[in-house]
């Protein structure tokens, strides 16, 4: 009972996290840049590691005595179809050919857990693949506030792994961390509203 509770805690925490996204539009006139596309498509990885995660998070997926694994795979393989063009933008924003492969080795563990109905490595999976994403969005983007909240949801993101595998003191260490950058975040914006106003 005590464990649910405070695996609900965590979930409280993880989605109060998840609503700090922001987003950027273009006008219909402008045309997109190879980091304009690279940023849609960092936030498409984003959007679909939250949706399993959200979707594992809240049950809809099943629970510990049967997940419908053919609906994970369906939501995973989703990223895969992406896979060819992301790796083609993310050359052209001279990322490393190490990086590019690690992010499609990332890809393949999360569609591998998800083929293998592995609980863990699938979660362990989502927690690695958007660990990456601080560092291709700061290429697509000189922009330090919006990298910070990258990592400030992938720190929550382990956290609630880590949590989902019983390591409460390590995911309690990782909520302690993601709070320091949470504020961190916030003074960060502060200084920059004050001296717009100033």
């Amino acid at each position: 009972m005590e464990e649910r509770m405070i695996k609900n805690k965590f979930l409280s925490v993880i989605l109060l996290f998840m609503f700090l996204l922001t987003g950027c539009s273009l006008n219909k006139n402008d045309v997109k840049t190879i980091e304009d596309k690279t940023k849609e498509e960092i936030s498409y990885i984003e959007d679909k590691l939250l949706l399993v995660l959200n979707r594992y998070a809240k049950n809809e997926y099943g629970s510990d005595e049967e997940y419908n694994w053919d609906a994970i795979n369906e939501d995973v393989l989703d990223l895969n179809n992406q896979l060819d063009t992301m790796i083609l933008d993310f050359s052209e924003l001279e990322i490393s050919n190490d990086e590019i492969i690690n992010f499609r080795d990332g890809i393949n563990a999360l569609l591998i857990a998800a083929s293998n109905n592995d609980r863990i490595l699938l979660l362990e999976s989502i927690k690695d693949l958007y660990s990456t994403l601080p560092y291709y969005y700061s290429k697509a983007e000189n922009n330090k506030n919006k990298v910070m909240q990258f990592e400030l949801k992938s720190l929550v993101i382990d956290a609630y792994v880590k949590a989902e595998e019983l390591e409460w003191e390590t995911s309690k260490n990782l909520i302690d961390v993601a709070e320091n950058k949470y504020k961190e975040i916030k003074r960060d914006n502060s200084a920059i509203t004050w001296a717009i106003n100033f």
